[in-house]
């Protein structure tokens, strides 16, 4: 038998490009291991800039972790504003790593800083 497999980013070009919409997906393993102080400090230093669902959907801890967004602006603006750079988070543990993807299945924003020039 010919096994053939499939990994995260396949299943969501599929279905960014069945539903013709974009999804914004992050993840942040770190937090999985943080203690309760730690998570209450995460949760606090987020609710002072991103929306309460996106909020409940971070503290589920990979169980929610893809939003689907109509436009590509309109997805880029979300993430933007909702998942800072890793290095404008205080730490490891408030950082979650940030794409979208595009209707087409093609990456076109992640949250890093510009390298300097």
């Amino acid at each position: 038998m010919q096994v053939s497999t499939l990994n995260v980013w396949d299943t969501i070009e599929c279905y960014a490009k069945t539903n013709d919409t974009c999804v914004i997906y992050f993840t942040n393993d770190k937090i999985k291991t943080a203690d309760d102080a730690k998570k209450t400090a995460v949760w606090t230093w987020y609710a002072d800039f991103m929306e309460d669902s996106v909020l409940d959907m971070i503290k589920t801890l990979g169980e929610w972790d893809m939003i689907p967004v109509k436009t590509t602006d309109q997805a880029i603006a979300y993430a933007q504003s909702w998942f800072p750079a890793k290095e404008d988070c205080p730490d490891d543990f408030h950082y979650w790593s940030c794409h979208v993807i595009g209707k087409d299945g093609d990456f076109e924003w992640k949250n890093v800083d510009t390298p300097s020039s």
